[in-house]
């Protein structure tokens, strides 16, 4: 509550996220977390590559009322295409969460309206689950053979095989390239005014969100 002359002249609603206790929720600033269905306790099997499925988390308050929406693409189901899908609820307990953001409202609002509008108008996105991994082969050639077990079997290519070396930033910012989860959440987020600059091993869903507990790899732009 704001008080003038003992007067309450304004009342500001506040409530926190459900992310991240620690993060408030106004009418003037929401809050955005990525999150992996996957649950924890698989994190932890030998050899796991941890693919996951990463989706964008929104919350905020809304006229009054407290928001929770999640955005993500699921394939289609001929493994070349996603459609974006947005839902108004919350989700499992038992995801892997990465850090909850604080950002103004209309940062939010922008880029939930690009996703909205792919979601309406049918707008699919060009998919491949792989992504991440193929590129990694391409850049490193044989040896991410040794770096993700049964590497060469998951993407059909030989450990023997040579590559040329491509930028691996381009690769992953490109925003033409066929995307999967997490490459798409990362394109979204630039909406918001938030860049993902990835380790060069974070190559599945599930280690992206991890990495995302690491500052540096994350750049705010607070005015767009």
């Amino acid at each position: 509550m704001i008080y003038s002359g003992g007067n309450i002249t304004s009342v500001v609603m506040k409530c926190v996220s459900n992310c991240d206790t620690n993060v408030s929720l106004t009418e003037g600033n929401w809050a955005i977390t990525v999150v992996s269905t996957l649950q924890r306790s698989q994190l932890n099997r030998s050899n796991d590559c941890g693919f996951g499925h990463v989706m964008i988390v929104c919350e905020g308050l809304e006229n009054g009322s407290l928001f929770f929406k999640y955005a993500h693409i699921i394939d289609r189901g001929n493994g070349s295409e996603a459609e974006v899908k947005t839902e108004n609820k919350k989700i499992k307990s038992d995801t892997l969460n990465g850090p909850t953001w604080s950002r103004q409202r209309h940062l939010v609002e922008r880029m939930l309206q690009s996703i909205r509008d792919a979601e309406v108008n049918h707008r699919y996105v060009s998919f491949s689950k792989m992504r991440d991994l193929v590129n990694l082969v391409k850049y490193v050639g044989a040896s991410a053979i040794s770096i993700v077990p049964g590497l060469s079997t998951i993407v059909g290519v030989s450990s023997n095989r040579t590559f040329n070396r491509p930028n691996i930033d381009q690769i992953r910012d490109n925003s033409e390239s066929p995307h999967n989860c997490a490459s798409w959440v990362r394109k979204q987020l630039l909406e918001a005014g938030i860049k993902i600059q990835l380790p060069f091993l974070a190559i599945t869903p599930n280690r992206m969100v991890t990495s995302l507990k690491d500052e540096r790899n994350v750049t705010f732009v607070n005015e767009l």
